[in-house]
């Protein structure tokens, strides 16, 4: 009887044990769930606020080439003088005697410009500059206008006329910071909008 008693004792035990072992190599749902949130933390947005769109980059500086002006061909009848030339804040007008005749504006890093024909390099205020050539008009095409007209804004500090040269009429502007020109032409008059592109 005796034998039979420790027997079933000794049942009892390796059960209650098997079932211990089960329990532990097995989580529970719940320590699954908390384990996952611990891993992958998910902060809630706050109440009425949009999800941020993803950064793309730098902010535009203030002109870019799709506003600056690189060359435009010709308008309206066939020029052949400037007829008056006046700055007046960032911006130079030139007005001819007929439509206003091909042209190129080419910003530059420095204020370094030449004279044509006579090749003297001229250096005018500012840290940048923008060059700017007209061509088919007549030999002496800029006669009695200013060779030099002061800048009236805070980016445009000069402008100088640098040739007048078997048909082609050049001037250079001084800038104090890096920029470019967007021209708008009307009739026979082009304005010329001195921008700036980024810090000089």
């Amino acid at each position: 009887m005796k034998t039979l008693i420790s027997l079933a004792a000794l049942t009892l035990a390796l059960t209650a044990c098997s079932a211990a072992q089960r329990q532990s190599a097995t989580p529970s749902s719940h320590t699954t769930g908390a384990a996952a949130a611990a891993a992958s933390p998910a902060l809630p947005a706050p109440a009425g606020s949009q999800p941020l769109a993803p950064a793309t980059g730098p902010a535009p500086a203030a002109a870019s080439d799709a506003t600056c002006t690189s060359s435009r061909a010709g308008s309206g009848p066939a020029s052949t003088r400037i007829v008056s030339a006046s700055v007046s804040d960032d911006t130079l007008t030139l007005t001819f005697d007929g439509g206003v005749p091909t042209f190129e504006a080419t910003p530059q890093p420095n204020t370094r410009f030449v004279l044509s024909p006579i090749g003297q390099t001229i250096v005018l205020p500012g840290s940048s500059g923008v060059m700017i050539r007209f061509t088919t008009l007549q030999m002496g095409a800029y006669v009695n206008l200013p060779k030099t007209l002061a800048g009236g804004g805070p980016l445009l500090l000069q402008v100088r006329n640098l040739e007048d040269f078997e048909g082609t009429v050049s001037f250079g502007a001084g800038l104090s910071a890096g920029g470019c020109a967007s021209a708008d032409v009307s009739g026979s008059t082009v304005t010329f909008h001195f921008l700036q592109t980024g810090k000089g």
